[in-house]
């Protein structure tokens, strides 16, 4: 009399792309089988599906969803069974169904008794609200239980065999995927997901409904967006703190960005953010401000666009802080000196002191980002930031500009009666009307800094480490204390007698550098990324190293000489310390230009910009042994010149570089045209040749979509969705070396 599920089958009404960076075409897609049931133990990520779903939130009220899951299985049916059965989906702790069936007949008894197939079409799921639509996304997901069960004979109910490990989700639109410029400071520029939503950012920010359904008053859109906001930012705080090792940590020794992002954002580096964290384990304000208005991004209306309208704000200069705990740092619960591993000086400091006297030794934000939202109703915005508790709660959305300030920065000291000029800065945004205002936002400094006519967003523009720098990282329109401090690093940096300008065709794969290293003090490669753009790719390795501390290593492979500069900026401007405190030169120049902070060492040899980081152990750094800590920076910057005397090795001329290679087996290459509804693939004719994170994108989903990375064998899928026009790229790296190349074919999807 067992129940045997043999598969699942589902389709989503909006793109998802999975953890290993493949997106769900919306066509029906095996989600679980008996093959394969993917239980927790046989599924490393242990939090969801391989193949995940997202369904459409009904815009109108309805007491139920009818989804689109097929369920086929086996089942002896008892002779005793008669009338209708029933099958029902439940998950632990849930007391009523998730999904149920419609009513079925018991088909006529046979004897003996043998397994009758089944074969269920559509399944029920209850709304959140019977009287009203789901204001907020929402999941099940977990090893559900499935059930069968005789309707007109309470008690006959037999369990499946095996639990069936789901992720079904639900939103109101699909995913944005821009404008990141606009050329109306009245039209609002978003974040481009390429109309796919990430499961990663579903999984940390859209609730069970069981967390809301009893929050008074919830489909008031007041305290829905609210309620929303703050869940998210309580997630991004707990994902920190308490502190575990495989979790980021604010970074005290100087601020700096681990993620991509600088003071005006960029792309967030989204897969090493849910991956274990490198060595270094550190994030800062910019990083954090950007997850946090990922997470506004995830909360749509059934028009696309974000219910709280978030806006990332960089105030530059900022000023000393008020004691509180920062992002995993609950270790230091009063600092009120957040650079204090690069001082040498306690984490609290007394607040009676004055901080500009050289051996008080108090570090001040230079620099700091966070993010406001505008709730609905709300007269004006409010602030999130993730960064430091500096009272019961950390800054969740109830705070004003002016009243977050006052409970997060010590104003004790910007005070007309100190004869000392002090650093800090204002609450007015830079722009037209407040040239001296020291906050940037969009889209007040846009206007301001340019007569072009498109206005640029700032804050994150997509979730892939390599692609393309914010403009004004490009076209160095930074804010102005911040291009000062960032001029003087580059002057400090530049090597009088540089190398010859020259491609690098160097080997950049975990073999090739763990050989570059093998000498350094037992070396272990941990872990690696790479991300593929258009004109640069990014590759990065961790390595650990004996003792338990470790680096990594990250390599920007650019096709020309111009913009390794460009992404040396980039970093220098994700630094919240003065870059003058922070930064210096190297003990010897590398390359065109070399710098180093406390814990990490860049430079730029020809179209490579190349940046160690260093987990410095704690006891090390608080230990105050001079002696030892000089030994540990000799050691490292031995690292770097490992590392650069290999890639001097190695220098080419462009023409001679390793590419990819773009071509298409015959037959299988790319077509013209395809009809809607049709899945299509093409092949690579030397599949060895790329990289394995190697990819192909769609300029507009809506028409024709692509499955993202590229399979073993080297083949790309796609599906046409409705009648247009697209451009597909292939976005490829060589596979030892890393260098980028981007190939685009026009498609037309017909009838």
């Amino acid at each position: 009399m067992a129940f045997l599920i043999n598969s699942i089958t589902a389709k989503s009404d909006y793109l998802v792309t999975t953890s290993a960076g493949a997106i769900i075409f919306p066509v029906a897609v095996t989600v679980w089988s008996l093959a394969s049931p993917q239980t927790e133990s046989w599924y490393a990520d242990g939090s969801g599906s391989k193949q995940p779903t997202i369904f459409r939130i009904l815009p109108s009220p309805t007491d139920q969803y009818i989804v689109a899951v097929q369920l086929e299985g086996l089942f002896t049916f008892p002779s005793s069974w008669t009338g209708q059965y029933q099958i029902q989906a439940y998950l632990k702790g849930i007391s009523t169904a998730i999904l149920a069936s419609e009513p079925q007949t018991v088909p006529p008894p046979t004897n003996p008794p043998i397994p009758f197939p089944i074969k269920i079409g559509s399944f029920n799921v209850p709304a959140p609200f019977k009287d009203d639509v789901c204001p907020v996304p929402f999941c099940w997901t977990g090893d559900f239980e499935w059930k069968i069960s005789n309707v007109n004979v309470e008690g006959n109910i037999v369990s499946s065999v095996l639990p069936v490990r789901l992720e079904f989700c639900w939103a109101r639109s699909e995913a944005t995927s821009g404008p990141l410029f606009v050329h109306s400071e009245f039209v609002d520029t978003r974040v481009d997901f390429g109309s796919t939503y990430p499961i990663g950012l579903v999984r940390q920010f859209w609730p069970r409904p069981s967390e809301f359904q009893d929050v008074p008053n919830f489909r008031s859109i007041e305290v829905y967006t609210a309620w929303y906001v703050q869940r998210a930012i309580k997630s991004i705080w707990d994902w920190g703190t308490p502190h575990e090792p495989d979790r980021p940590r604010y970074d005290c020794k100087g601020g700096a960005a681990s993620y991509n992002v600088n003071g005006l954002g960029g792309s967030f580096d989204l897969q090493r953010w849910f991956a274990p964290c490198s060595p270094s384990g550190t994030c800062n304000g910019y990083d954090l401000a950007a997850i946090s208005q990922l997470a506004c991004a995830m909360l749509l209306n059934d028009e696309g666009n974000e219910f709280v309208r978030s806006k990332w704000v960089l105030q530059s200069p900022v000023g000393y802080v008020l004691p509180g705990t920062l992002y995993g740092r609950e270790a230091v619960p009063d600092c009120n000196n957040p650079f204090f591993e690069a001082r040498g000086s306690p984490a609290f400091v007394n607040p009676q002191l004055n901080p500009l006297d050289f051996e008080v030794n108090r570090s001040a934000f230079d620099s700091h980002t966070w993010v406001e939202v505008l709730f609905p109703t709300a007269d004006s915005r409010s602030v999130i930031d993730a960064t430091q508790c500096t009272g019961a709660t950390i800054e969740n959305g109830t705070k004003t500009r002016d009243v977050y300030s006052a409970a997060c920065i010590d104003s004790t000291w910007n005070l007309p009666s100190l004869s000392t000029a002090t650093m800090f800065g204002n609450l007015e945004n830079n722009g037209v009307t407040a040239p001296s205002g020291t906050c940037y936002q969009t889209p007040e400094y846009r206007l301001c800094v340019t007569d072009q006519p498109r206005i640029d967003r700032i804050g994150v523009h997509g979730i892939k480490a390599a692609d393309p720098m914010p403009f004004f990282s490009i076209d160095f329109s930074l804010p102005s204390r911040m291009r000062n401090l960032i001029e003087a690093a580059l002057d400090l940096g530049l090597n009088p007698n540089p190398p010859p300008p020259s491609y690098y065709d160097a080997s950049l794969d975990q073999a090739s550098l763990s050989t570059v290293f093998a000498s350094s003090n037992k070396i272990q490669h941990l872990q690696t990324f790479c991300s593929i753009s258009r004109f640069r790719s990014k590759i990065s390795h961790d390595f650990s190293t004996d003792g338990g501390a470790g680096f990594t290593v990250e390599v920007f492979t650019h096709v020309n000489f111009e913009d390794p500069i460009k992404s040396m900026i980039h970093y220098l401007a994700s630094f919240e310390a003065s870059l003058s405190d922070v930064v210096s030169a190297t003990p010897s120049l590398l390359g065109l230009r070399s710098l180093q902070s406390l814990s990490s060492i860049f430079w730029i040899r020809g179209n490579l910009f190349i940046l160690l980081n260093f987990a410095i152990p704690d006891d090390l750094l608080l230990s105050g042994r001079e002696d030892d800590f000089a030994q540990y920076k000799s050691q490292s910057f031995d690292l770097a010149l490992k590392l650069d005397g290999y890639l001097a090795q190695h220098a080419v001329d462009q023409s001679l570089i390793s590419k990819p290679d773009t071509t298409l087996v015959k037959g299988a290459d790319m077509p013209d045209q395809v009809k809607v509804d049709t899945i299509f693939s093409i092949t690579m004719a030397n599949p060895q040749t790329a990289a394995t994170t190697s990819y192909c994108e769609s300029d507009d989903p809506s028409v024709l979509v692509a499955d993202g990375v590229v399979s073993e064998g080297g083949t790309f899928n796609f599906y046409g969705r409705r009648t247009g026009l697209t451009v597909l790229t292939l976005f490829l790296a060589q596979r030892n070396t890393f260098y980028p190349i981007a190939r685009d074919f026009v498609v037309e999807v017909t009838d």
